[in-house]
């Protein structure tokens, strides 16, 4: 059901914005979406917030068929686990953004801020994308295995270090200019809250 109303919404962003549907799925290949995008759009542009409610489904679902299947668990029995993991997401990816929008303001960075928080949150909406294509094999194959979980692991951290690498040749400068707001910002904003959701989840 999750997986279907994800395709759906996908169809949806593509039928109503189909060029800027093209331009988000050859974004490591050009940069074209992310200068239209900031140009034209806000993160509360229709499409970006149906490309991130996927996201939101999408990696939920993932780390709920990872944590099922590590604990031998049958994922359609424990729908109440889905639930909090999706939830959890959600407070995450808010609180993770209002404090990054405090932080940022404060610094007097917040102009850099948007257009940074842009391009991550588009890498992340491809990243899902492909976890979604990941999630179907792993649902629908008859003996799941960990050579499966590496694949989605793999594909993840391809496009993690693909995006990181993308971002930070874009911001060099501003990174080379304020090392210590950078290390803070990493370790503080976008390390502690995963580690924490980790230690949440964690049986």
């Amino acid at each position: 059901m999750i997986i279907v109303s994800c395709f759906v919404v996908l169809a949806l962003a593509k039928y109503f914005y189909n060029e800027r549907f093209l331009d988000f799925i050859t974004v490591l290949q050009n940069d074209r979406y992310l200068n239209t995008g900031l140009r034209k759009t806000s993160n509360w542009h229709p499409f970006n917030i149906l490309v991130t409610l996927v996201q939101v489904c999408t990696v939920s679902l993932t780390i709920f068929l990872i944590y099922s299947y590590l604990n031998n668990k049958i994922p359609s029995e424990q729908p109440f686990i889905f639930l909090q993991l999706l939830l959890g997401y959600i407070i995450l990816l808010f609180s993770k953004g209002i404090l990054e929008y405090v932080v940022t303001y404060f610094l007097g960075l917040k102009e850099l801020f948007e257009s940074y928080h842009f391009k991550k949150i588009t890498y992340r909406n491809l990243l899902s994308i492909a976890l979604l294509v990941c999630c179907c094999f792993f649902i629908f194959s008859k003996n799941p295995n960990n050579t499966l979980i590496f694949i989605i692991l793999g594909i993840s951290g391809v496009i993690i270090l693909i995006s990181s690498f993308n971002i930070a040749s874009k911001y060099r400068g501003e990174i080379l200019s304020h090392p210590f707001y950078f290390i803070l910002y990493f370790c503080a904003l976008e390390i502690a809250p995963y580690y924490i959701l980790y230690k949440v989840i964690e049986p």
